[in-house]
């Protein structure tokens, strides 16, 4: 490094870096400075940093290089020296190459012996092991690659593959293991380096104890039942030759033979090659349930059984054992007859009455629904114990003997459940009050109390085992008072109160208005509430508004002034009312609130014409009231048959609904829509849209429609419509229960949809595990059923219990008396998505035999992807072809891979098309007309597996934008930059 005006004396305090790395100063002059990169500072290879000199007393040193590249310094990798420089033929030699500018991790780091790999175990800066790969004897040159930049070679950079170095094995002794053992490995050239020597049985590595030139002695531990090849490596010379094996037999003795037909006896299981998590027992045809396994014991308890003798089969890692035997007989089987008192509080000291108990108190063990009666005295025909503590209902008791097993019983005990008082015993029809329940068998934890069928949430604090909390439930009856059924559930039993609840509309306050009815999120608006049945003591009146308190000012009886406080975030919110000792006031029906009971309207076109039939409705009218019809996607449960919608026609609407009208428009799945038609709309025939949760009056967070399962579609018909026949849009991910926070998929099945003349038949966006069954798709002009996304996080896999499913489709490309034309096809039957996931199956092509159409083809999305996404597969079973020449039209290289699971995809089982690659190897993978609408199309056999790769942040940053270059031994493809949104 040159410079000028470097005081010399203090050479020593002068400071260079690299980029941010220090260069220790060697010796300095007052024009140069010599320094050393420091190994341990870990510099990056291959990457231009910028070089600062600091000088002691003066500061940063101006830099005067015109070029930025010779400001610049570049570390490069150096290899020095290959240790050995040679090794065995048969590969895993452990190879130590010495130089400087490796690298800190393995990541980025290739070595190459020749054309061989040689596997990189270690790295640091200075040093890189390596295991060789099996190559024929020759002298290769050892290359480094670090980041893809070339070491340069400053020594003897080459390795010597040689026959006559390597070690081999001739003898085992002894080669079939039981438990822990010395085992003896014979052979040559194993030299005397303990740490050089490397034994495995299997997968399994054992450690050497001695080694000599011919003798290895290793300790073996217990190995699981099975037959395992030996392979022994000699780190300075690599993998020694031999075919040896070592046995580990599958041995094994049980007992006790005998024991109870009700299951549970403990079974020890005695031999060798047992080994924990791989290790299955059954008993008949029943698992065994596993206590405990090590090499040498099994312990597990009998399933339930016959009378009889049974086979018990061992298993360990697939490999069986010879069949042992077990009986199931009556007189080692404990029966429980009868108990006395058969009911009674925690506590009660109880007989049961029986036969083979045995007279060891210390064997038997009572449970009354898994809670402990504890046992004080026992004889083979009888024992007595005393009930814990357990909330009421009937529950079974069981016996389990430690040496015979469970006991045959059918014998029951009913802890009291029994409501004694309800308070306080009527109120408000808006519910509110807090009811107190005293009895006996109450679960404060668990219990549930109805009142007219309605949940009274329990107070789960304040409620113990004689008392439970609760807050009654609003109840829509329309009074004058309405008596109710009070009672508490404890799983599947129950106890009713002798008192009823009485709703009583003298005791129900009534909100009649609100005003205002917007305020500050900061709080401060004075609030006014009208209505009835209020209370002059504001101690008496609590207002909450979205469980916020509102200051009451001013209370009368149809009168209360409140002040609000601050609540977040903003939004609309329910104004509550709670008068102590009644109850909640009732909203009489307003836009936040509608008046929610059953009502039947009968359309007249005048007072004394007959009904007009709903589809020739156009206006209602209400007199003295306002009447709401509308659908914001809370309703559920309707059933929408028998109905014909023609001519839906787009609206000037704002909005997007209107612009773009359905015949059918459905907003929650949980409806039946069934043997319905739509025709000659702009538009399309059936849209399921579901927003996240209903909108509007109805809007609720608890209610997610897009999660929520398929009531019906069934036998359904559209023909003739602008866009699609079917169309659900943005997203549907149908899930048990339909709870917003349910993540267990729950197909929901479309069935039986006709549809012809139409842009697309079917299509479905965003979707979990949606499936279309029996449809017929005819003349429809851009595809028969479309299929954009399938997403992982909403199925469970492939197939029709958690899967994405097209089954038992028609899907005809032409019918030309439908009157398109001589030259019309469908451009594509069934077009695929973008992920995994989808199976086809039993579907039936037809008629796609003219120019520009094809059977199959794969989506594209506007704004997410037009060109250029792929690479995902599609499984087919049991497909058939009628008139259907053009099998697949594809668009690009590396597009999909479709699946033959029973060979009726391509006339071969397990074989794949895919696009055509000149990576593929022809000898098993061949061009096929049928499959070449467009993009040519090979098929493979089944010995061809394909996976889809795509780079997402490449690193380093330099790879932006750069081209992909894929070569192998049959060709090379290239794959353009492209950012996608997928």
């Amino acid at each position: 490094m040159m410079a000028k005006d470097l005081p010399i004396e203090e050479k020593n305090l002068h400071q260079v870096t690299i980029g941010s790395y220090p260069c220790v100063v060697e010796e300095s002059s007052n024009n140069s400075i010599v320094c050393h990169i420091d190994p341990q500072n870990s510099m990056d290879v291959g990457i231009r940093e910028i070089v600062t000199v600091t000088v002691y007393n003066l500061g940063t040193a101006i830099n005067t290089l015109s070029s930025e590249f010779d400001r610049r310094f570049v570390l490069l990798p150096n290899i020095d020296v290959v240790l050995p420089n040679a090794g065995s033929t048969t590969g895993m030699t452990k190879v130590t190459i010495k130089g400087s500018g490796f690298a800190v991790s393995s990541a980025g780091v290739q070595v190459l012996m020749g054309h061989f790999p040689c596997k990189v175990v270690s790295v640091n800066y200075t040093a890189i092991e390596c295991e060789t790969s099996p190559a024929p004897q020759q002298l290769v040159k050892v290359d480094v690659l670090i980041h893809g930049v070339a070491a340069l070679c400053q020594g003897n950079c080459s390795f010597l593959y040689l026959e006559s170095i390597t070690a081999f094995v001739t003898r085992i002794s002894p080669n079939t293991i039981k438990g822990s053992v010395k085992v003896l490995i014979e052979g040559e050239g194993f030299g005397t380096i303990l740490e050089d020597i490397s034994v495995f049985i299997g997968n399994q590595q054992f450690r050497a104890i001695d080694v000599n030139e011919n003798n290895i002695t290793v300790l073996v531990t217990p190995l699981p039942a099975g037959i395992y090849s030996l392979s022994v490596v000699v780190g300075t010379k690599g993998l020694a030759l031999g075919n040896l094996t070592v046995s580990s037999p599958p041995v094994a003795c049980v007992t006790p033979t005998s024991g109870s037909i009700g299951g549970g006896t403990t079974l020890m299981i005695t031999g060798n090659g047992f080994y924990p998590g791989n290790t299955t027992v059954t008993v008949g045809d029943e698992p065994c349930q596993i206590i405990s396994v090590n090499s040498s014991e099994v312990y597990c308890r009998t399933p339930a059984g016959t009378a009889g003798r049974v086979s018990v089969k061992i298993s360990v890692n697939a490999v069986a054992y010879p069949p042992l035997s077990f009986t199931y007989a009556l007189e080692d089987t404990p029966l429980l007859r009868g108990v006395v008192p058969s009911t009674g509080p925690p506590g009660t000291e109880i007989q049961i009455n029986g036969s083979n108990f045995g007279i060891d108190i210390l064997e038997i063990s009572v449970m009354i629904n898994n809670i402990q009666c504890n046992v004080t005295m026992v004889n083979d025909t009888v024992l007595q114990c005393i009930a814990g503590d357990h909330a009421g209902g009937t529950f079974p008791v069981m016996m389990h003997h430690k040496t015979k097993g469970s006991a045959v019983s059918t014998v029951v005990f009913e802890y009291p459940l029994t409501i004694h008082n309800i308070h306080p015993s009527q109120g408000s029809f808006g519910g509110g009050q807090t009811m107190t329940l005293t009895g006996t068998g109450f679960n404060p934890q668990n219990s549930v109390v109805l009142v007219c069928g309605s949940k009274c949430a329990v107070d789960r604090r304040k409620s113990n085992c004689t008392t439970l909390l609760c807050e009654i439930p609003p109840n829509n009856g329309r009074g004058p008072k309405q008596a109710c059924e009070v009672s508490v559930v404890n799983g599947k039993n129950s106890s009713q109160s002798t008192t009823p609840f009485i709703y009583t509309m003298s005791m129900t306050p009534f909100i009649t208005e609100i005003a205002p009815k917007r305020g500050s999120t900061a709080g401060g608006t004075r609030l006014t509430v009208l209505g009835s049945g209020f209370s002059e003591n504001i101690q008496d009146v609590l207002v909450t508004i979205a469980e916020a308190k509102c200051d009451i000012e001013y209370s009368n009886k149809t009168y209360i002034i409140c002040m609000t406080n601050a609540h977040t975030p903003s939004g609309w919110a329910p104004v509550h009312v709670n008068i102590r000792s009644i109850g909640m006031a009732k909203l009489i029906g307003t836009e936040a609130s509608p008046f929610q009971h059953k009502a039947v309207v009968t359309l007249h076109g005048h007072l004394r014409s007959p009904e007009l039939p709903v589809y020739g409705a156009k206006t209602l009218a209400v007199r003295e009231g306002i009447l709401d019809l509308h659908e914001d996607g809370i309703e559920h449960g309707n059933i929408l048959q028998y109905n014909l919608a023609v001519f839906v026609q787009q609206s000037t609407s704002l909005l997007n609904d209107d612009v773009t009208p359905a015949a059918f428009w459905v907003t929650n799945p949980n409806n039946t829509i069934r043997h319905n038609a739509a025709a000659g709309g702009t538009h399309f025939g059936f849209w399921y849209r579901m927003n996240n949760h209903p909108d509007g009056p109805s809007y609720d967070q608890n209610i997610c429609q897009k999660r929520v399962p398929l009531g019906e579609f069934f036998n359904n018909t559209v023909h003739s419509q602008g866009w699609f026949g079917l169309w659900i849009f943005e997203e549907y991910f149908p899930m048990q229960t339909g709870s917003c926070s349910s993540t267990v998929p729950e197909p929901a099945i479309f069935n039986s949809l006709t549809t012809w003349n139409c842009q697309k038949g079917a299509e479905w966006v965003n979707g979990g595990a949606l499936q279309f069954h029996n449809f017929v798709m005819v003349n429809n002009y851009e595809a028969g059923i479309e299929t954009k996304r399938i997403l992982a996080p909403y199925v469970g896999g492939w197939g029709e219990t958690i899967g994405a499913v097209i089954k038992n489709a028609k899907i005809v490309g032409h019918v030309d008396e439908l009157g398109m034309g001589s030259v019309f096809c469908t451009m594509k039957g069934l077009v695929l998505p973008f992920n995994e996931g989808l199976t086809v199956s039993s579907v039936h092509f037809m008629n796609f035999d003219r120019p520009n159409c094809a059977a199959l083809g794969v989506t594209s999305i506007t704004g997410v992807c037009n060109d250029r996404c792929g690479g995902w597969s599609a499984k087919f079973i049991d497909i058939q072809y009628s008139h259907t020449t053009n099998k697949a039209g594809f668009r690009w290289e590396h597009e999909v891979v479709l699946i033959d699971v029973d060979g009726s995809l391509t006339g071969h089982k397990g074989h794949t098309v895919i696009p055509h690659s000149s990576l593929l190897d022809p000898s098993h993978c061949s061009q096929e007309a049928e499959w070449s609408i467009g993009f040519p199309g090979s098929v493979c056999d089944a010995s061809v597996s394909f996976h889809r790769l795509a780079f997402n942040k490449p690193s380093p940053v330099s790879l932006l934008e750069k081209d992909v270059v894929l070569s192998d031994s049959f060709g090379s493809s290239g794959s353009k930059f492209v950012i996608h949104k997928i």
